[in-house]
């Protein structure tokens, strides 16, 4: 009787247990799409705009560039990651150029410069102040927090008739993250 015992504890411990909730990953990114300008909404940015910027250095160092907000508060707008022999000097040089032009009123820059990029560079918008949902998206997103789930980094094509998503990441809270593999326009937009 005591093994009959012990095997009906053992099973009434285990059923009292309950199922242990699983973990999950995070969701995979939505795979890029091309969209027109009509089916996506812009994320607004307010306040001090982050001016724009040309930054010279070796191609062969590489250089994170940080472009913040104006003051008061200085927050970070943006930073650009760009690896070591990413941009191939003219001429055989040393030195390569980046410029890198913020869009006024929206969460946008646009990249260039008279180097090839030859290795993708990693861009990362940050909004945690200056980030302002479209008045016109509460239709589809009730609340901040909806919109910015939904939220893709865009290479804007055709001169801004249309948005193509890239595969992007939240690598911290209010952080949206792509690799570019070409120079260009960027935004943050959501699906309307």
């Amino acid at each position: 009787m005591p093994l009959a015992l012990s095997l009906v504890l053992v099973t009434g411990i285990g059923a009292c247990r309950g199922s242990t909730p699983s973990l999950e990953g995070p969701a995979p990114e939505p795979a890029p799409r091309q969209y027109s300008a009509d089916q996506v909404f812009t994320v607004e940015v307010w306040g001090a705009q982050a001016p724009d910027t040309m930054v010279t250095f070796a191609a062969s160092s590489g250089r994170s560039i940080v472009l913040r907000h104006g003051p008061p508060d200085n927050t970070v707008f943006a930073e650009v990651d760009v690896p070591a022999g990413a941009l191939d000097p003219r001429g055989g040089g040393e030195l390569v150029t980046l410029s890198i032009r913020t869009l006024p009123g929206i969460y946008g820059l646009t990249l260039a410069s008279e180097s090839a990029l030859t290795v993708p560079i990693r861009l990362t918008f940050k909004y945690p102040v200056h980030f302002a949902a479209p008045s016109d998206s509460r239709a589809r997103y009730p609340t901040d927090v909806l919109f910015e789930q939904a939220l893709a980094v865009a290479l804007v094509e055709n001169e801004g008739a249309r948005f193509r998503t890239l595969r992007s990441t939240r690598p911290a809270s209010d952080n949206l993250q792509a690799t570019v593999s070409i120079l260009g326009r960027y935004q943050l937009v959501a699906p309307r």
